[in-house]
């Protein structure tokens, strides 16, 4: 991935950038205002009416568990759905 420098644009936190690189449908910010890392699924950012789950944790391990969470969470739904149909 080509990163262009846009003096705007602030450096990109690394945690955030390990967070994106262990989770890749993810994207994560560093929101240092208040002392939280957010992150939120990128393949549904082009839908504006679909609900977008996001994490919001102080440190990156603890946000990538919680997404690890949302996932475990989606695959038990779809199972229930599955079993129910």
């Amino acid at each position: 991935m080509t990163t262009t420098f846009d003096a705007a644009m602030p450096p990109r936190d690394q945690g955030a950038l390990w967070v994106e690189e262990k989770a890749p449908e993810w994207r994560c910010v560093w929101l240092p205002r208040h002392g939280t890392y957010l992150a939120y699924r990128d393949m549904e950012m082009a839908n504006p009416s679909a609900p977008k789950p996001a994490v919001a944790e102080p440190k990156p391990d603890e946000v990538l568990r919680a997404i690890e969470l949302i996932a475990d969470l989606r695959e038990l739904v779809w199972a229930w759905v599955y079993r129910r149909v």
